[in-house]
């Protein structure tokens, strides 16, 4: 009996689904340069066939030994230590009349890490002897050591240039890549401080509406805190992305309305603080109204941290929309006989936070 159970246990297991495993979280990335070092064997087997490297679009070659290329785009996620380099402009071997361009440049983090297209589809362009993903605060990059030129690569140039000077294992030289992220994903650390503004809460306690935070929200008065959910992504210097928090704001007038501001993101790009907004009781109030733009949101003073990777958000001002100064009127001050108290452009109050980067 004992061994037929065992048996049942060990069956339940096996078809149980498997624990989903840890996502990436790739930064996009801005900016940044490449550089190619040339081994001293492959400028000499250039110039003993009389070929050229130059570059175009952007690409340069400095005195056949140097070759500089920028960063265009690509992802990096330091958790993983893996990394994709998109580089900007193309380079040419010439001779004899006849050229070659290698054009859609990349580096991989892998043990083949530059790619091209070398007068047909994409291909493995080097492999490298040592690599390895580098981050300097903000910033990602990639050194390889010792790259050596691929066999279809080599094969390819001597065909289009009608030279026999390149071999698979042929010593091309180092690279070393860095680059600065558009955003960077932030991590579920800290929290957002959202202070309401006096005149706005001295005007919500005349109409008897209370502020209540919900959980895991907290407040001091009218002194809001909200923890820091990960999965959003923000520039260094705080211009773009998305900042998102967990908990909400509930306004209550007891007997009359109840609206709630539920998960506020912030987008400084769009200079706007969305939240999943709720106005009840329904009917007569609409209920919940989706994602909206519960306010307009002001720059604050940025400070960033490149060492700690922390990006630092001071009293960013929160106007209200007109979606919100609508919901306040019809829930707060009409019922009363006050008209419309709440004006969109009306300062609510300011936000504060210290994001945390991956």
């Amino acid at each position: 009996m004992r061994r037929a159970g065992l048996i049942w246990a060990l069956a339940l297991a096996l078809c149980a689904p498997a624990a989903p495993a840890a996502r990436a979280t790739y930064d996009p990335l801005a900016s940044g340069q490449a550089t190619i070092t040339l081994a001293p064997s492959f400028r000499a087997a250039l110039s003993q066939e009389g070929l050229v490297l130059s570059g175009r679009k952007g690409a340069r070659v400095k005195g056949q030994r140097t070759v500089v290329l920028a960063v265009r785009g690509g992802e990096a996620d330091p958790t993983i230590a893996r990394a994709s380099f998109e580089l900007g402009g193309e380079l040419v071997l010439s001779g004899a009349g006849k050229s070659l361009p290698l054009t859609f440049l990349t580096v991989n983090s892998k043990p083949s890490p530059l790619y091209a297209k070398v007068g047909g589809g994409q291909q493995k362009v080097a492999k490298a002897k040592r690599a390895s993903f580098v981050r300097s605060g903000f910033s990602y990059g990639y050194v390889a050591k010792g790259l050596t030129l691929s066999e279809k690569t080599a094969i390819r140039l001597d065909k289009r240039l009608k030279v026999d000077a390149f071999e698979g294992g042929q010593p091309l030289g180092d690279l070393k890549v860095s680059a600065t992220p558009t955003t960077v994903t932030i991590l579920s650390q800290g929290k957002a401080t959202l202070t309401l503004d006096p005149d706005f809460a001295a005007k919500l306690s005349s109409l008897f509406v209370s502020r209540n935070p919900v959980f895991p929200a907290e407040h001091l008065g009218d002194t809001f805190t909200l923890p820091i959910a990960g999965a959003g992504q923000l520039a260094p210097d705080a211009s773009q992305g998305t900042l998102r928090t967990n908990g909400a704001i509930e306004l209550l007038q007891l007997g009359a309305g109840q609206l709630f501001w539920q998960e506020l993101w912030l987008q400084p790009g769009q200079g706007v603080a969305l939240a999943e907004a709720e106005l009840d009781p329904s009917p007569p109030y609409p209920g919940k109204e989706g994602q909206v733009g519960v306010f307009a949101l002001g720059p604050g003073q940025v400070s960033s941290s490149p060492s700690a990777r922390t990006i630092t958000v001071s009293g960013a001002p929160l106007t209200l929309t007109a979606l919100s100064a609508q919901n306040l009127n019809e829930a707060f001050s009409r019922p009363l006989g006050k008209g419309d108290l709440f004006a969109a452009g009306e300062l609510a109050g300011t936000v504060s936070c210290t994001a945390q980067g991956q």
